[in-house]
């Protein structure tokens, strides 16, 4: 026979490989970056919500109590926002927030980046206008404080200080939402805190 089968063979059976069950990317994603996702749409309430309920099944995920600190700063409730930034910080050693940098009235002068607080130190990075970068050692800072004008829409975090030759002087707001002088003065104690403050 040409297909090498004689009269009366049986067919040979053959089993089908069943392909990987896929994992949906939701299900895959890091539950740090599943908080993080909503607030990068301004969904603060509910990143607050979200991040509560992976913290009881991943306790002790330093990045998920970062993402909690963030989401309950941006939905005000600062003493939640506190507990968990300051564990977080023990854990990873910094913390971090998305801010927008303002210099003047210029947009060409504005950049959004991440403010990183440091034991001993603060940075500011950003892809946007890389002459906005530094990084400000705590014994160079001279001044970090709440800045609301009477015709200011919201309150701007003002941090002075000099690292080297550099003289720094940096105003910033949040970059998901309109900054409140609670906001900022939250940020102003966290920075002195975990930073080392003024000196």
């Amino acid at each position: 026979m040409a297909d090498g089968c004689f009269t009366g063979c049986r067919p040979v059976k053959v089993e089908e490989k069943k392909a990987p069950l896929k994992t949906t990317p939701y299900a895959a994603t890091p539950p740090d970056e599943r908080v993080a996702n909503l607030i990068a749409v301004s969904e603060f309430s509910r990143a607050a919500a979200l991040a509560e309920q992976l913290l009881k099944a991943f306790p002790k995920n330093p990045k998920l109590m970062l993402e909690a600190g963030r989401a309950y700063l941006l939905s005000g409730d600062y003493d939640k926002a506190n507990i968990y930034l300051t564990k977080a910080f023990r854990s990873l050693g910094y913390v971090r927030f998305y801010l927008k940098r303002i210099r003047g009235f210029s947009l060409e002068r504005e950049s959004y980046g991440w403010l990183y607080l440091r034991k001993g130190e603060i940075e500011y990075k950003t892809e946007q206008n890389l002459r906005h970068n530094f990084v400000l050692p705590s014994s160079g800072i001279r001044e970090i404080k709440v800045e609301k004008k009477p015709w200011d829409l919201q309150a701007k975090i003002l941090i002075k200080g000099r690292a080297g030759d550099k003289k720094i002087k940096a105003k910033f707001v949040l970059g998901r939402k309109k900054t409140s002088r609670k906001d900022a003065e939250f940020l102003v104690r966290l920075i002195k805190k975990l930073t080392g403050g003024e000196k």
